[in-house]
């Protein structure tokens, strides 16, 4: 069986995968390169789908590291690049004016103007989008074991760094976790950090403590602990429907648990075949022979 099978995911007519995969190749074509802030969030959405995709057996995708690759560079970019500023989108304007997604209601001075509210953090209303970005930059540096790039990435985010507006579909514990999870693969922890992590504690949501339990052993390198939490949070993200972890029936909150484990020298745990099919690993992305 597919690992979407196993999942009972509703694939919607999965033999038509390999023209879809033809739709996103067409769709990463239109959004790259367009210093636009919402067309930087999709370029990185639209990479995630790749391993994913594979993953569920939705479709075969042969060159997935190099997909894996791309997505890394776009998160780095999002986090770490100038292109969302004045002089860079002017800078397109007069070299490549077709990169602009130039609209009636959307001209050059409004792309500045929408970029600044989203991604100048200098500014007290800023209404940076951090947190999906930031966990597919774990998942694709992860994956290719780039470890000190994703410390770099991570190290774009402190403890101050405010909730995403999510009308209430995301907990505030839930950004509290992910800005654990930078604080900790940065090395950048502080006293910040530590106050976050205790409101994340507090909290009654069993899925967000399912995801610490398997989290901390991770992180302490706990094998026999790990063994006892990640197949519970697992489990946890399989019976919880419009989990926010969930992308295409892939588990990305678990495949970033096991990443920082597999970081930390922890082995796989012996799972059902159910639970394997919704954490991405090296293996089931045929990068390696083990996970």
């Amino acid at each position: 069986m597919k690992n979407y099978e196993l999942l009972g995911v509703d694939a919607n007519s999965p033999e038509e995968f390999e023209e879809r995969l033809q739709d996103l190749d067409a769709e990463r074509c239109d959004v790259e390169g367009c210093p636009l802030w919402t067309y930087r969030i999709r370029l990185i959405q639209i990479l995630l789908n790749y391993p994913c995709w594979k993953q569920m057996g939705y479709v075969e995708i042969s060159d997935v590291a190099q997909r894996l690759e791309d997505g890394y560079n776009a998160v780095l970019d999002y986090f770490r690049g100038d292109w969302w500023t004045e002089g860079n989108i002017r800078h397109v304007e007069l070299e490549s004016p077709e990169l602009l997604p130039i609209k009636p209601w959307l001209n050059v001075d409004a792309i500045i103007k929408d970029n600044a509210q989203h991604m100048d953090r200098s500014s007290p209303s800023c209404m940076f989008q951090w947190y999906e970005p930031l966990r597919s930059g774990i998942i694709f540096g992860g994956l290719l074991e780039k470890w000190d790039d994703v410390a770099h990435i991570c190290s774009a985010l402190d403890a101050d760094v405010p909730p995403e507006y999510s009308a209430g579909t995301i907990i505030d514990e839930y950004f509290h976790y992910y800005l654990c999870v930078a604080g900790k693969l940065s090395g950048q922890w502080d006293a910040g950090f530590e106050k976050l992590l205790e409101s994340a504690k507090k909290c009654r949501q069993k899925r967000l403590r399912d995801l610490l339990a398997a989290w901390e052993a991770a992180v302490a390198g706990d094998q026999a602990a790990f063994d006892k939490a990640f197949p519970a949070a697992i489990k946890s993200f399989i019976k919880r429907k419009d989990d926010p972890s969930e992308h295409m029936g892939a588990a990305l909150d678990e495949t970033v648990i096991w990443l920082i484990a597999k970081r930390a020298g922890l082995s796989f745990p012996e799972l059902s075949d159910k639970l394997n099919a919704a954490v991405m690993t090296c293996k089931s992305l045929g990068l390696d022979t083990a996970p």
